[in-house]
């Protein structure tokens, strides 16, 4: 089982909104530069607090697949 772990987040000056329309087209790409994975399951977090900027975390558990012949 491999993991792949994406992080999305402001510097601690900015808005404090994450910049969501940055991740769908990251993680696609990373999907097409690996066409022969296998997940097996996605999760996200958020972490935030007041002395830091939001953070969103998304994991993809994943392994290789196999071509047979």
């Amino acid at each position: 089982m491999n993991i792949k772990v994406f992080s999305f987040a402001k510097s601690y000056f900015s808005m404090w909104k994450i910049p969501t329309d940055k991740i769908e087209p990251e993680i696609d790409t990373w999907l097409l530069r690996n066409p022969k994975v296998k997940i097996f399951e996605i999760k996200h977090d958020l972490n935030q607090g007041i002395w830091y900027s939001p953070q969103l975390i998304v994991t993809i558990y994943y392994s290789q697949t196999e071509e047979k012949s």
